[in-house]
């Protein structure tokens, strides 16, 4: 873009949408999105998978728009530098790197941010020429220069800091979930405080429809397997037992709030979680573990993949649902540049889940990174998984290597003929949904 040539007065998103890059339907649902966030619209239509970054990038670069400017190769003028402020040039991501007359060369991670140009021409009395830039390269700049900490940058590529860009976006979106409902709360202040009956939890569960109505079906379902039909909500926690009760609460809380998505498939996803839970109790009382939290970790130690889903559908889309363990988180950094155990582990804490929770969502595919304390939880959790999805792709011929839990195995003090064994004690109804 020439020097005097002015940009045109016109919003971010109505530019992407010219350009055909986005939808004007993405644009609003990011904008709504921007409304409890302070992130730029364009990160955040990346972090939903609306705009792709390599694309992007041939726009900003394209012939009528923006040219790049490497930030390493700059030996920038203090003068210069105390142009912009630091607490503006890091709140909009950009840094000064030459003037002359009465042009200031900016480097920025999106040009088209109009409105931060009108505001440092009027704060800096230049008119602004704008240059693309990596936001790595700014990053470490800014520290450079603002504050004499120098930050080595091990992503160059511009397009793997936009991916990296995108990750924090997910992870502040994560932070801006709403809160657990009142009941969840309530639920486990009984729990904690030893004060709650099986009737005081249970009238607690009913002023809630929702979480009463999934209570009784869960309570119901083939997971249980009680003899029994199950028609209140006292019987359903006096069956359960306030642990597993909790559990259940805080599940169909979860699912409330993040069963959005057309794209994915949430009944297999819960029937899954089911069939893990069930497992873990099952491989906690052969290994003479204390199961206490084990039925929730079961239940919500994928939590990080329906959060993915819910931030980033179009993205998470790509990733192939048929892979296991490692290669799925490895296609997850490929694709979205996050993980659906890390985006678990900050939801989790989001949400204040007690800290064996956390571990077993954030390490059950990894049980040696987990603390020694919560190792043996770990453990239990990440057999129960790798059965539950052998078990779901028997039907297609794809049976995982079982290998794959050996360590966790033998941490347990279990053998390979016990977890052969439990595939025994799944339920054959691949049907039941009772948390949908």
């Amino acid at each position: 873009m020439a020097p005097d040539e002015q940009i045109p007065e016109i919003r971010i998103g109505e530019l992407l949408v010219s350009a055909e890059l986005v939808t004007a339907d993405n644009v609003r649902d990011a904008l709504e999105l921007q409304e409890t966030s302070s992130e730029r619209i364009v990160n955040i239509l990346m972090s939903m998978g609306a705009l792709n970054a390599d694309e992007f990038l041939e726009f900003l670069a394209g012939p009528d728009s923006y040219e790049k400017i490497d930030l390493e190769e700059l030996d920038i003028e203090r003068e210069v530098i105390e142009l912009i402020p630091a607490q503006i040039a890091r709140t909009h991501e950009v840094v000064p790197v030459t003037k002359a007359g009465t042009i200031l060369t900016l480097g920025m991670v999106c040009p088209l941010d109009v409105e931060t140009i009108e505001m440092l021409e009027v704060e800096t009395g230049f008119e602004i020429q704008p240059f693309i830039c990596s936001s790595l390269d700014l990053h470490a700049c800014l520290d450079r220069y603002y504050s004499g900490v120098a930050e080595e940058a091990t992503l160059t590529n511009l397009g793997g800091s936009l991916k990296l860009t995108t990750a924090v976006t997910m992870l502040r979106h994560i932070e801006s979930f709403p809160a657990l409902p009142g009941t969840v709360q309530k639920v486990r202040q009984m729990l904690m405080s030893d004060e709650g009956s099986a009737a005081d939890v249970g009238e607690v569960i009913s002023r809630d429809p929702a979480i009463a109505a999934k209570m009784l079906k869960v309570a119901n379902s083939a997971a249980y397997g009680f003899m029994q039909r199950v028609d209140t909500v006292e019987l359903a926690v006096s069956l359960l037992g306030l642990l597993e009760t909790y559990s259940v609460v805080v599940t169909s809380a979860v699912v409330d709030i993040l069963s959005k998505s057309k794209e994915f498939n949430y009944v297999d996803f819960w029937m899954e979680s089911m069939v893990c839970a069930k497992l873990g109790k099952a491989i906690a009382q052969l290994a003479h573990v204390n199961g206490s939290g084990i039925v929730m970790a079961g239940l919500l130690h994928d939590i990080g993949r329906i959060a993915l889903v819910h931030l980033v559908p179009q993205h998470y889309a790509k990733v192939d649902q048929g892979l296991l363990g490692i290669e799925l988180i490895e296609a997850e950094e490929t694709h979205l540049g996050l993980t659906h155990t890390e985006a678990g582990y900050q939801l989790a804490r989001h949400w204040d889940f007690p800290d064996s929770l956390v571990e077993c969502i954030r390490h059950h595919h990894r049980p040696e990174f987990a603390s020694p304390e919560h190792r043996k939880s770990v453990a239990i959790i990440n057999i129960a998984d790798i059965v539950s999805r052998a078990h779901r792709f028997q039907s297609q011929n794809r049976i995982p290597d079982l290998n794959a839990c050996s360590e966790s195995i033998k941490l347990l003090g279990i053998s390979m003929d016990d977890v052969m064994d439990l595939f025994d004690i799944i339920p054959e109804s691949d049907s039941d949904s009772s948390f949908m």
